[in-house]
């Protein structure tokens, strides 16, 4: 098949491929006349003739175009060129846990403990708020999680973030009709899954468990490429526990990894929440006890990513010089206060102007019902409504113009 690297797409070039899963690649692309870069997915075209694909795909990523969640990539646009499916987000500067695992599982090494922890519970809370909105992903894997930096300020430097949300679930039924296509998701399947009954929050929560279970263990519960295997395994015996195959595990985790994994779905957690609940507890509470090294194989994902950039605000005046602030704390006020985090003492600013919030990849903006109002390239804001603030549009206050980057 002919590489797309070359080709544009909505105004975007394709650079360089960045992974590639069983539905399609993610590309890294740069808009031809602005340079501003972003990921751009881009369907297998032998997957896009696939019933499910073909009537469903748009559909799906418009179902999440309203979500806000840390943990949720947001899509900017999506469409069909040359009878192939795409979707557009943002550039990304980290890693996907598929990709930079698969070397690492295969020599045996495993994820730091407090870090494996704290990253499935960021995801749990992601599907705990795309369960809430009546979405049920199907398909997590490795491949389905993105890792990334974050502000020192956000309290923890790593952010796992599920970028296929959408799709999840056609993934799913590609499966049912082309099981040959989806053999690196049949692992994390849980048995509802491989026995074709329905699935529900907890379908979610065991396929997590099965990511923490490799994260800590580098093995599968079940290593299986056929779902009969995995029927057979699922009805007939119980994965080792992760202590059996690292002994330094410590028990309270291994108790949460195995309810995570249970065969019968009412025996394990039942909502996102109270699996993040439960991670964060353990993580806590090991943070609080000594711990034993008993092993060298273990590695911490943030020695495989770039040191993160924090984002600057560039406020422009009257006289369009600009003052640059670093954005470095989760929520910012701007305003005339001394008590604001960024004070703009000028006619037209409010004392509590505007609230900047880090969301995701970006920022939003709420206007604090000023008494002058706030403008997103020259339309007005409503009150105490928060906008999503892409990098580079233009926010005006009073006499400043406003942008990050």
């Amino acid at each position: 098949m002919t590489s797309p690297i070359g080709n544009q797409i909505a105004n975007y070039v394709l650079e360089a491929s960045l992974w590639t899963c069983s539905l399609g690649t993610v590309y890294r692309a740069k808009h031809q006349s602005t340079r501003d870069e972003v990921a751009i997915f881009l369907v297998h075209s032998e997957i896009c003739q696939q019933v499910p694909i073909k009537r469903h795909f748009l559909e799906a990523i418009r179902s999440i175009e309203a979500f806000e969640h840390p943990s949720i990539v947001k899509f900017y646009d999506s469409g069909q060129i040359n009878g192939r499916f795409f979707a557009i987000m943002p550039a990304f500067e980290g890693t996907n846990l598929g990709v930079e695992l698969e070397n690492q599982f295969q020599e045996g090494y495993t994820v730091q403990l407090e870090e494996s922890l704290l990253l499935m519970a960021q995801l749990a809370e992601a599907i705990a708020y795309a369960h809430q909105n009546n979405i049920i992903h199907q398909t997590i894997n490795p491949w389905s999680i993105l890792i990334k930096r974050q502000p020192q300020a956000a309290g923890f430097p790593l952010r796992a973030m599920l970028y296929d949300l959408a799709f999840g679930h056609l993934q799913h039924k590609l499966l049912e009709i082309s099981p040959q296509q989806l053999k690196q998701t049949l692992p994390y399947y849980s048995p509802e899954q491989t026995l074709g009954q329905t699935v529900d929050a907890t379908t979610d929560i065991f396929a997590l468990g099965v990511v923490l279970y490799r994260l800590l263990t580098a093995q599968f519960p079940f290593d299986v490429a056929e779902t009969t295997d995995a029927i057979l395994l699922h009805l007939n015996e119980n994965p080792l526990a992760p202590s059996c195959i690292q002994s330094d595990i410590p028990p309270i985790v291994e108790t949460m990894v195995m309810k995570m994994i249970h065969k019968k779905r009412e025996m394990r957690y039942q909502t996102g929440q109270t699996v993040a609940a439960a991670l964060r507890n353990c993580a806590l509470q090991l943070a609080n006890q000594p711990t034993t090294k008993l092993r060298d194989n273990v590695i911490s994902l943030r020695t495989k990513l770039p040191t993160v950039e924090i984002d600057r605000l560039f406020i422009y005046g009257q006289d369009e010089t600009a003052r640059i602030f670093p954005l470095d704390k989760r929520v910012i006020i701007i305003g005339r206060s001394r008590t604001s985090d960024i004070r703009l003492p000028a006619e037209g600013i409010s004392r509590h102007h505007v609230r900047l919030e880090q969301r995701g990849d970006g920022w939003q903006v709420s206007d604090l019902n000023s008494t002058n109002g706030s403008f997103i390239e020259g339309l007005p804001m409503q009150g105490n409504v928060p906008y999503t603030w892409t990098r580079n549009k233009k926010l005006q206050i009073g006499p400043y113009l406003l942008k990050w980057k």
